[in-house]
């Protein structure tokens, strides 16, 4: 996998030895701006040098173990804050937690033996394995952990490399079982004990927030498939999704509905399907815009439209267009806020 230049700007340091200025890498990166999850990887340029440094080994097994998983997780968690409040309430706040969390439990790591009665040579192949699932756990546990054990396996799978996976499982068989039960919350013995202690112990430390944040990357991933696979039309009759001067507007109460059956469909459990919960989870983490009465609700009355509709403000389209979205329609969407329940709520 070849690795975005923009991420490798990261490394890049100046004649003074500091890490090299994101202006200078933005601009010509492809695949990303700066507000994209590549972006956001260089807007964290100090802790992936300091993943870098724990992690030792060659920078080509950095770029090819350690880069894609940070690109997977920046993207599942892509412009999302961790909390409402407090250092980590800007957007790619939960980037930067799940990376805190990641670089202390593999520091905490190295101090660790997880495969004490295996023979040296052997011990040489285990023990990097191991390292590396105790750092997948720590970047995936505030994300993953409210999903319970049934729904942890599917998300990872979108965050772990081919390479990853497959670097885990010459660890041996229980390498990718134990870093699973640990983002769960799992104790065993032994190396299990061990991963889950760091990981627990970390957590405690670093993170100190509530689940809600955690549970919107899957929230905001079957909003984009929802786009993407057409259920949801922009800025047509009957469209979901309204995009105007004032900003991106999402028809609520039948898009609620809609996330919570491709979740079902999923079979993601710990979520919550009463739209009201749904919003909440959002807001928390600064993924929608209060109106100007603090709540979370907007009237919108598109062009042509019949009746008035309740809906949210995407605080980023980029959240849900990635790159480049449709041009915005040229109305003022946004009528009012705090609705009462309307009858052409779709």
């Amino acid at each position: 996998m070849e690795i975005p230049r923009l991420i490798r700007c990261a490394f890049r340091r100046n004649d003074a030895g500091k890490i090299g200025a994101r202006a200078h890498c933005v601009d010509s990166a492809a695949g990303g701006g700066p507000d994209g999850p590549d972006g956001l990887l260089v807007s964290q340029s100090e802790l992936l040098r300091r993943i870098r440094s724990a992690a030792g080994g060659t920078q080509a097994e950095f770029d090819r173990l350690y880069l894609p998983v940070l690109n997977n997780y920046a993207r599942h968690v892509q412009g999302l804050s961790a909390a409402r409040e407090g250092t980590r309430r800007s957007a790619g706040g939960m980037l930067r937690l799940g990376m805190q969390v990641a670089f202390h439990a593999l520091q905490a790591s190295g101090g660790v033996i997880f495969s004490g009665r295996e023979t040296a040579e052997r011990r040489r192949v285990v023990e990097p394995r191991w390292r590396y699932a105790t750092f997948i756990a720590g970047l995936c546990v505030e994300t993953c952990r409210p999903l319970g054990e049934s729904g942890i396996p599917a998300v990872i799978a979108k965050i772990l490399s081919a390479d990853g996976e497959q670097y885990l499982r010459e660890g041996g068989d229980l390498v990718v079982p134990v870093m699973l039960d640990a983002i769960a919350g799992s104790a065993g013995r032994g190396a299990e004990f061990a991963l889950h202690r760091i990981v627990e112990d970390v957590r405690r430390r670093v993170s100190g927030q509530g689940e809600g944040a955690a549970l919107a990357p899957l929230l905001i991933d079957a909003m984009r498939r929802l786009l993407r696979n057409g259920t949801w039309k922009v800025g047509e009759r009957k469209a979901r999704l309204w995009h105007g001067e004032d900003g991106l507007y999402l028809v609520w109460k039948t898009a609620s509905n809609e996330i919570g059956d491709l979740l079902d469909r999923d079979r993601i459990q710990g979520l919550p399907r009463d739209a009201n919960a749904l919003r909440d989870i959002l807001a928390r983490a600064g993924a929608i815009e209060p109106n100007p009465r603090g709540g979370f609700l907007w009237t919108i009355r598109p062009p042509n439209a019949a009746n008035a509709l309740v809906a949210v403000k995407i605080k980023d389209p980029g959240l849900l267009f990635g790159g480049a979205g449709p041009q915005p329609l040229p109305h003022v969407i946004g009528q009012a806020w705090d609705p009462e329940p309307l009858a052409g709520d779709r």
